[in-house]
């Protein structure tokens, strides 16, 4: 699943080219992706301009004139692109809008799990979805991130991966940025010391950082608005070497079972 530096970049493609333009006519290919009421979803999109695109965890937020909303969320395999018109139709493209900009802008998901939601104004704050999201991974302070774990009795990954505590995070950057702070993924939240928190901090900071820098990672499916890859795979430590020896000391890295998820770590860099 894109986590946040993947969709921040794709975000960012989409500003880039989005801003400005109208929404013109809506097709659609399936209505597991579009939710909200066909009929009423066209005509309350069509001639709409977009004010800006932003973020909010996963989330990708489309703010149209009027004060109406787009949400919408990639989950396992959605892609988001912009492509020049004419456009012919792929096998997987599941909603295609067109743009005042002689673009359109197009939904790509094999497996339909993929959402749009429409927002009449005022209804980000009651969004299902929006309404649960904890703090910005790369924006809660020491101080919130010190408060959450102190009262999670549960293994650190899993409290990384609730996006009610925290939110952007994922698999990959769960486990990347656990294993540069040195702490092992099994560790309770509640019994991290200030100065293994302060490491973790610093270490998620960074670590999103450095992957919206390289435009997120591609593992299988994920590209940005033109449809190229991230760049971010080189630079893992730990997800998905299992077997592989450890770049650091060349102990193989581990994989378990974790909060549902695979989940990987050094046994020796990271210490219970």
């Amino acid at each position: 699943m894109p986590e946040l530096p993947e969709v921040e970049t794709v975000v960012r493609g989409l500003r880039r080219v989005l801003v400005g333009s109208h929404f013109g006519e809506v097709r659609y290919a399936s209505m597991r992706v579009n939710r909200s009421n066909r009929r009423g979803w066209k005509k309350a999109l069509s001639g709409k301009s977009v004010l800006g695109v932003g973020r909010r965890g996963k989330y990708i937020i489309f703010h149209l004139t009027d004060g109406h909303s787009v949400v919408a969320h990639l989950r396992m395999t959605g892609r988001l692109w912009v492509k020049a018109e004419p456009y012919q139709p792929g096998k997987h493209d599941r909603t295609i809008v067109t743009l005042s900009s002689e673009r359109c802008l197009i939904l790509n998901d094999a497996r339909q799990f993929a959402r749009f939601d429409w927002c009449p104004p005022g209804g980000l704050d009651s969004h299902p979805g929006l309404a649960k999201l904890g703090p910005e991974a790369p924006e809660i302070t020491l101080e919130e991130f010190a408060a959450i774990c102190k009262k999670a009795h549960r293994p650190i990954k899993a409290l990384l991966l609730d996006q009610t505590r925290l939110a952007g995070l994922g698999n990959i950057y769960a486990d990347e940025s656990l294993f540069h702070a040195g702490i092992r993924p099994t560790t309770l939240a509640s019994s991290l010391g200030r100065q293994r928190l302060q490491r973790l901090h610093t270490s998620l900071q960074n670590v999103l950082a450095k992957a919206i820098e390289a435009c997120g990672t591609t593992i299988d499916t994920f590209s940005d608005v033109e449809g190229s890859s991230g760049g971010f795979a080189p630079y893992l430590m730990v997800y998905r070497r299992t077997g592989e020896p450890c770049r650091i000391c060349h102990s193989l890295i581990r994989r378990i079972e974790l909060a549902g998820r695979g989940t990987h770590y050094c046994s020796h860099c990271q210490k219970r």
